[in-house]
C-alpha cells in the first residue's frame, strides 16, 4: 500500500495582535566655551514629554465617525491598548484632524460645485438641543457636509445639473438645471392611488417605472412616445379632477383648497422637463437615492451618540466625515488617510 500523500488540506485562521510602541526621543544638549545652551531640535511634531501619536489620533477619530460616542471611544482605546484617555482629548483629536482637513474639505466643495452633476438635500439637525440644518451636496465618488442654522442657506455658485426633491429654494439657485428625484414621485403617486383612489396615479407610476427600465437595459429610449403618454396621464388626471366638486378648508370660511393629487399633477406638469431629465442626461439617475443615504448615516449618528454641544463641534464633525465618506466611496484606506491627517494639512487624496 503506497502511503504517500496525494494532497493536502489547509486551513487558516486569521488573528491581530495588537501592541503598544513607544518612541523615545532625546535631544542633546550642549554648552558652548561662552556658556550659551544648545538643546538639538526634536521631530516635527513632537511637542510634549509625553503624547499620543498619530496611529492613536487616527484610531480615535475613525471610530468616532463610526459613529461611536467620545466616552465610548475612549473606553475602547483603553482596553485595546492599555493607554488611558479622555473623552475630551478624543475631541480634541477630532478637532486636530479637522483642522488638517480644511483643504481637502474646501476642494471637495470646489469639485462637486464646479461638477457637471451633484445630488442635494437637508435635513433636521439637533445643535445643542435646537434644531439647526444639515446640508449634503455629494456625487457617487464625493461628499461634502455642512450645517448651518438657516435652512434656506444654500451654497451658492454652482454650475451643472442638481438634483433634489423639489424643495422650493433650490429653484432659486442660478445657471443650474434641475432634476427631480422620482422616488418622491413613486411614493406620492402610490399614495393617491391607495387613498383617493385616481386612477390616473398608477398609470403614471408605470410609465415613470418602465421609462427608468429602458434606461438601466441601455436600450433605445422611447422619448417622444413617453412625453406623450406623460402629457395624456396628465390631462386625463386634470379632466378628472375639473369634474370634482372642490374641498372646503376647515375654518377657512368657504375658502376652496386643492387635492393632493391635483397639486402632485400640475408640478408633473410644469416640471415635466425635470422629471424626465433621467432620460436625456445620462449623468442624471432616476432618483436622489445617494444624497438620502449620505444623510440617513449622518442621522445614525444623533440616534445613537446624540446631539451635538456647539455649532463649531458639528461643523468639525461634518469636515471629518465629509473626507471619511468620500474615502469610502472610493475604496481608500480610511485609517491610513487619517493618520497622514493627523501629521499635517491634506490638500487631496
Amino acid at each position: 500500500m503506497d502511503n504517500k500523500s496525494a494532497t493536502h488540506i489547509k486551513k487558516q485562521v486569521f488573528e491581530v495582535q495588537i501592541k503598544t510602541v513607544v518612541t523615545e526621543h532625546r535631544a542633546e544638549v550642549k554648552f558652548c566655551e561662552c556658556g550659551h545652551k544648545n538643546t538639538a531640535p526634536f521631530p516635527t511634531g513632537v511637542n510634549s514629554p509625553a503624547q499620543y501619536g498619530n496611529s492613536i489620533v487616527a484610531l480615535a477619530t475613525q471610530l468616532t465617525n463610526q459613529f461611536v460616542s467620545a466616552d465610548r471611544t475612549a473606553q475602547f482605546i483603553q482596553d485595546l491598548i492599555g493607554i488611558p484617555i479622555s473623552d475630551t482629548t478624543v475631541l480634541n483629536f477630532q478637532s486636530v484632524i479637522a483642522k488638517n482637513l480644511m483643504p481637502v474639505y474646501a476642494s471637495i466643495e470646489h469639485t462637486l460645485k464646479d461638477g457637471p452633476f451633484k445630488f442635494l438635500d437637508e435635513t433636521g439637525f439637533r445643535i445643542n438641543k435646537k434644531t439647526s440644518w444639515l446640508h449634503v451636496m455629494s456625487s457617487d465618488s464625493l461628499t461634502h457636509y455642512r450645517v448651518d442654522a438657516k435652512r434656506g442657506s444654500l451654497l451658492q455658485n454652482l454650475t451643472g445639473t442638481v438634483m433634489h426633491d423639489h424643495w422650493k429654494p433650490y429653484f432659486t439657485l442660478e445657471n443650474v438645471s434641475h432634476a427631480l428625484c422620482n422616488a418622491h414621485h413613486l411614493r406620492e403617486l402610490n399614495a393617491i392611488y391607495e387613498l383617493d383612489g385616481e386612477a390616473w396615479a398608477p398609470l403614471m407610476s408605470e410609465l415613470l417605472r418602465l421609462a427608468n427600465s429602458f434606461k438601466k437595459k441601455s436600450a433605445t429610449l422611447p422619448i417622444s412616445r413617453i412625453n406623450q403618454l406623460y402629457d395624456e396621464i396628465i390631462s386625463v388626471g386634470l379632466d378628472f379632477h375639473q369634474r370634482l366638486k372642490p374641498l372646503e378648508s376647515p375654518g377657512s370660511r368657504g375658502k376652496k383648497k386643492n387635492r393632493p393629487g391635483y397639486n402632485l399633477l400640475v408640478r408633473l406638469r410644469d416640471f415635466k422637463e425635470a422629471v424626465l431629465r433621467f432620460l436625456t442626461d445620462p449623468l442624471v439617475p432616476f432618483t436622489n437615492n445617494q444624497a438620502e443615504q449620505d444623510l440617513r448615516m449622518m442621522k445614525v449618528k444623533q440616534k445613537v451618540s446624540g446631539c451635538f454641544r456647539t455649532l463649531a463641534g458639528a461643523q468639525e464633525f461634518c469636515t471629518t466625515r465629509s473626507f471619511v465618506s468620500s474615502l469610502r466611496k472610493q475604496g481608500l484606506n480610511i485609517f491610513q488617510a487619517l493618520t497622514q491627517a493627523a501629521q499635517g494639512p491634506i490638500f487631496s487624496f
